[in-house]
């Protein structure tokens, strides 16, 4: 083989690595662009899915929230059926507690030995046992006589006019039923009778006729 065929075959071979190369690199960079677009189809899944998990977060939060306010609500309402189911009862027993101390208001036993003062006796303890009990449930009285009538606690059956001087200008001066309350609710206004003050011209008049 001559020189001159040497080298032909040198440069030959040259070019056909360099066209290997070439076509090596372009085949990198078609998989490069290829991995950069799979890269990128990732990273859009990626944002899509976070995007998925705060949607069912937010979801799951609602529903949590929902189902709170759900349990609180029949509690709630569990309550005041209890409390509604209390006062129907408490209200329904309060003429029996009237009757009976009504009864023993209106018997004068003078003899403590007689068989009439032991049932009095007898009377006394139903009562104190019945009063123990709406106390325990937060049955409470209302206060009347000697205060100022308040029509959210008082229903006045009789208003009198008077020329005493009180500090009140409707003052209490009487009660013919006990009202009570359950808790702070009015289940039953005490029936009282009131005493009004006279006003100046009336009690000129008055002194005049």
């Amino acid at each position: 083989m001559t020189e001159k065929n040497k080298e032909k075959r040198k440069k030959d071979n040259k070019e056909i690595s360099l066209e290997e190369m070439e076509e090596k690199i372009e085949k990198k960079d078609e998989k490069m662009t290829e991995l950069e677009n799979k890269l990128k189809k990732l990273k859009e899944q990626n944002k899509e899915l976070k995007k998925d998990v705060e949607n069912y977060k937010d979801k799951l939060n609602r529903v949590m929230a929902d189902f709170d306010n759900f349990r609180k609500r029949m509690r709630k309402e569990k309550s005041n059926i209890i409390k509604n189911a209390n006062e129907q009862l408490i209200v329904d027993i309060l003429p029996i507690l009237d009757n009976l101390e009504l009864a023993v208001n209106n018997v004068d036993v003078k003899d403590d030995n007689s068989p009439a003062n032991k049932i009095i006796e007898g009377v006394n303890l139903v009562i104190k046992q019945f009063k123990k009990v709406l106390k325990d449930n937060g049955v409470k009285t209302i206060k009347a006589v000697g205060g100022a009538f308040d029509p959210n606690f008082h229903d006045a059956l009789q208003m009198v006019e008077t020329e005493e001087d009180h500090e009140e200008e409707e003052l209490v001066v009487e009660e013919f039923q006990k009202g009570y309350m359950l808790k702070d609710k009015v289940i039953r206004p005490a029936k009282v009778k009131v005493s009004k003050k006279k006003n100046k011209n009336q009690k000129e008049e008055d002194s005049n006729g």
